[in-house]
Parts: structure tokens; C-alpha cells; sequence
């Protein structure tokens, strides 16, 4: 079943052989939650419409909300809560063998992705400093462990 995840590329596949690259806008999930107003303003290019959107953090929920045109914020019962519960860990920290099966099991799926979104550069580049890029996440299955 895990396998039926992450496969971004393959899926995407036929529709890039079907439609030109620039018909298409991918959007960066981890940049939406962590600072949405960049990644809207390029939603809102890519669709050409007047950059109106503004989010401002809130602490309750824990995660940005619509600050303008209109304040507006998801209910309580939508979503995943993103607080800053000490309970939460990540699977890194648990279970790091298996988490790096599982980054190694969609490498290859990844390296496409990649090359996808970045169809000028090099993986190499990109690894360098990789909080310079969107989609910065690629880095814990493309990038060697080194010590920044």
C-alpha cells in the first residue's frame, strides 16, 4: 500500500507528455503552512489574478490563517493540527531505520520529481543549500547526511 504514495512522478507523468510544462503550477506544501504569503503570491501569478492574499499566524490553531481581503480561518474540526504539542514526534526520531528505508524505497521516485521541478539544476546544487529552494523537503531523500 505505501508504494501507491509518493509516486508523484509517475503519476504526473502522462500529463506532462500531454500538456506543455507551463500549464501546470506545483505548489510547495510544506512552504504553504510554514509562510503561505510567498507561495500564494505565486499561486496568484501563475493564475494572473491581483495579489490579494494575506495570512497572518495564529497561535490557537497553530498554523496561518487568512488575514486579508477577509480574516478567515479553517474550523477546528478541518485539517491536522500543527501545534506545538511536546507528545507529537516525528518518525525520525522513533523509528529512524525504518524512515530511512522508506526515503530510500522512493529515492528514485524523488530523483524524478526532482528533475521535474528543477529541469536546470543539478541535484548537487540544490544540496547545497537547499533552504534556498522551494520544495526544501527533497532534501532528506536526495542529499547525502552531511553536517551543515
Amino acid at each position: 500500500m505505501l508504494h501507491e504514495y509518493g509516486n508523484y512522478a509517475s503519476q504526473l507523468g502522462p500529463y506532462l507528455q500531454n500538456f506543455n510544462r507551463t500549464r501546470f503550477h506545483f505548489i510547495d506544501g510544506q512552504a504553504l503552512v510554514k509562510n503561505p504569503d510567498p507561495e500564494f503570491y505565486k499561486i496568484e501569478s501563475f493564475l494572473e489574478l491581483d495579489h490579494e492574499l494575506q495570512f497572518k499566524f495564529n497561535r490557537t490553531k497553530g498554523f496561518p490563517c487568512l488575514d486579508k481581503p477577509i480574516p478567515f480561518c479553517l474550523a477546528d474540526s478541518k485539517g491536522r493540527s500543527r501545534g506545538t504539542s511536546k507528545k507529537a514526534q516525528h518518525p525520525e526520531e522513533f523509528a529512524p531505520a525504518e524512515t530511512d528505508k522508506i526515503r530510500q524505497f522512493f529515492r528514485r521516485e524523488m530523483v524524478q520529481l526532482f528533475r521535474i521541478l528543477y529541469p536546470k539544476l543539478k541535484i548537487t546544487k540544490f544540496c547545497q543549500d537547499p533552504d534556498t529552494y522551494r520544495f526544501a523537503w527533497l532534501e532528506k531523500v536526495l542529499c547525502p547526511k552531511i553536517q551543515r
